[in-house]
């Protein structure tokens, strides 16, 4: 609404927000922002019932990347680039921990637009693979390769 308006009260209260989950995720001090524990990733990871928590992750960060994106709220992107980083190494760490083929199985639950949303990041970070930030796209390649996995499309082939 505040892209086609402008208006002032709607930007400020935009501001706010991000100010807000700001705190909390500083408060928190690990890039993980949320309504829930991060226990609720636990038992993801380990293939338990559990309710998507990657759908939830998914609108929290789309929302701050269009904060960006809609209106050049700076601290919404690195919040934004944080969880990415808290959530990229979290799969590095299942993956060392489990298995590759661990982590595909907890793949089988809805884990939201997170390619979309990392995708966009990537476009407006430029961050490669080897840059300062390559653990945000290791969910990318993830989704990449259960890609492959599923339709047979060699370009998405990655192990």
């Amino acid at each position: 609404m505040w892209a086609a308006t402008e208006h002032g009260t709607i930007g400020e209260r935009m501001s706010a927000v991000v100010d807000a989950l700001d705190e909390c995720q500083k408060k928190i001090g690990t890039g993980y922002l949320s309504a829930f524990s991060t226990e609720e990733f636990d038992l993801y990871e380990e293939v338990k019932a559990v309710w998507a928590p990657y759908y939830t992750i998914h609108k929290i960060m789309a929302g701050l990347v269009n904060q960006y994106l809609f209106a050049n709220n700076a601290k919404a992107l690195n919040m934004a680039i944080w969880m990415a980083e808290y959530f990229g190494n979290r799969v590095i760490d299942n993956i060392k921990k489990r298995s590759i083929a661990w982590h595909w199985e907890a793949m089988n639950e809805e884990t939201g637009g997170m390619n979309d949303v990392l995708y966009t990041l990537y476009t407006i970070t430029a961050d490669l693979l080897s840059g300062l930030h390559g653990n945000t796209h290791i969910p990318i390649v993830v989704g990449a390769q259960k890609r492959y996995e599923i339709t047979g499309d060699l370009l998405y082939k990655v192990f």
